[in-house]
C-alpha cells in the first residue's frame, strides 16, 4: 500500500533532504521534488466579512472565533495568539493587511483589512478563515 506525504523546505535544503531521507522509522521512503503544490494539499479558505466597533486585534479575534473580549484577553496573556508566526501579546494592536493570525485551540485566519466604515462608525473587515 502506497501512501503519500508532503514536506515543505527551503530550496537550499532540498538536495540534502532528497539525498538523505531514505527511511522513516522502519519504512523505506522515496523523496522527490514537486514543482507545483498538489490540490489536495492546498489550504481551503473561506472569505468572511464582519462588522466590528474597532479594528483592534482583540476585537478581530473575538468576533472571528465568537468569543467575548473578556475571554480573549487571557489568550494574549497565555501566549496563545500568534501573528505572522510570532507570539503576539499586544491585545490593543492594530493588525496589518494580510497578517496571518493563529489562535491556539481555535483556528487560523488571514486578516484582509478594513473594507469600509459604516454610517454609525463601525468597521467592516474581511478575513479568510482556514477550513
Amino acid at each position: 500500500m502506497e501512501k503519500e506525504s508532503y514536506f515543505f523546505c527551503l530550496s537550499s535544503m532540498k538536495d540534502f533532504i532528497c539525498d538523505n531521507l531514505t527511511k522513516i522509522r522502519h519504512t523505506n521512503v522515496v523523496c522527490e521534488e514537486m514543482q507545483e503544490i498538489p490540490q489536495a494539499v492546498k489550504p481551503v479558505l473561506k472569505r468572511e466579512e464582519l462588522v466590528l466597533t474597532s479594528p483592534r486585534c482583540d476585537a478581530v479575534v473575538a468576533k472571528v472565533f465568537s468569543l467575548s473580549r473578556s475571554k480573549v484577553i487571557p489568550l494574549f496573556r497565555e501566549k496563545k495568539i500568534f501573528v505572522g508566526g510570532r507570539v503576539y501579546e499586544n491585545n490593543s494592536g492594530i493588525l496589518k493587511e494580510d497578517d496571518v493570525v493563529s489562535v491556539r485551540g481555535y483556528g487560523k485566519i488571514i486578516y484582509r483589512g478594513v473594507l469600509r466604515e459604516t454610517k454609525k462608525g463601525r468597521y467592516t473587515i474581511a478575513v479568510d478563515r482556514f477550513v
